[in-house]
């Protein structure tokens, strides 16, 4: 999945509301911070535990670039209103991530189908919450695990759905060649698994197999990649810059055709994790119940 999402709902809050509503005070504490963390990680501490997407490696340059002209812009002098002197607007608050249930809970799409067009509800564990509204057609289940501040924890699986989406063409997938973006995309193929099957370096781990969730027959397969592009590109994913797999992992893709929509629930892992994590991905799953 792709938690690395919640640093961009920060960005997008904060670009929306202008950087000229950015204390000075921040402002300087942010360079500090860029100036004086070091910019290289240690070999022994885990970067990541899931794939890093294309997107946030644009929002960290997008972040230090607004910043500089931030600063630029907080040196310079600001006009009066009438009838008195200028003054800076109050900070927006910045936002933070849905707090996750301390019960089990059942939570209901229909609250947002502006996002999500397909009515379903599911029943989430404690310490789980159910994300929506970065990109128009995908959900995500994610556990927040024991410090839900930090994103780098978090894990869980996407539901997205894929009418009228993209995939990358195959002469294009390695991360071994040049990345041509949009131009390397073709329509979402009727036959998804025999796509992912022909893949240059992808290895089918489990075959196609018949699948039940929420009353509705679909398939689930499982495989393993190597470090690719992005493959998958939503029709609401408006970047255009899908979701890529850093290095060697393991996927479960299950394929449903719901109420005419079809729906694609993807749970990436690293192998070590992958068989645990699956098994309670799948028991969130079989609580599913899809509303009319």
């Amino acid at each position: 999945m792709s938690d690395d999402r919640a640093f961009e709902r920060v960005m997008d809050d904060w670009l929306a509301d202008g950087s000229d509503r950015t204390p000075a005070s921040t402002v300087d504490a942010v360079l500090l911070a860029i100036k004086t963390t070091p910019q290289e990680r240690d070999l022994g501490i885990p970067w990541r535990t899931n794939p890093m997407s294309n997107r946030f490696r644009l929002a960290a340059v997008i972040v230090v670039a607004v910043i500089a002209v931030g600063v630029l812009a907080l040196n310079l002098p600001r006009p009066g209103g009438v009838g008195g002197s200028g003054s800076s607007p109050s900070p927006s608050p910045v936002a933070s991530p849905s707090p996750s249930a301390t019960a089990a809970t059942v939570v209901d799409t229909a609250a947002f189908l502006g996002d999500f067009a397909l009515p379903l509800q599911v029943t989430i564990p404690a310490g789980w919450t159910l994300r929506h509204g970065d990109v128009t057609g995908q959900v995500q289940l994610l556990d927040l695990g024991a410090t839900p501040g930090d994103s780098s924890t978090w894990w869980g699986p996407d539901i997205e759905i894929v009418d009228d989406g993209w995939v990358r063409d195959p002469a294009n997938v390695s991360t071994a060649a040049p990345d041509r973006g949009q131009a390397a995309r073709i329509p979402f193929p009727a036959d998804f698994f025999g796509y992912l099957a022909g893949l240059d370096g992808l290895t089918v781990v489990q075959e196609a197999a018949p699948v039940t969730i929420g009353g509705v027959q679909g398939s689930r397969i499982v495989v393993k990649t190597p470090a690719f592009h992005p493959l998958i590109w939503l029709a609401g994913d408006f970047a255009w810059l899908g979701v890529d797999s850093d290095g060697t992992t393991t996927t479960s893709y299950t394929l449903l055709v719901v109420q005419g929509k079809s729906l694609l629930i993807v749970e990436t892992e690293g192998d070590a994790v992958f068989a645990d994590r699956e098994a309670q991905v799948q028991a969130i799953l079989q609580t599913i119940v899809f509303g009319s």
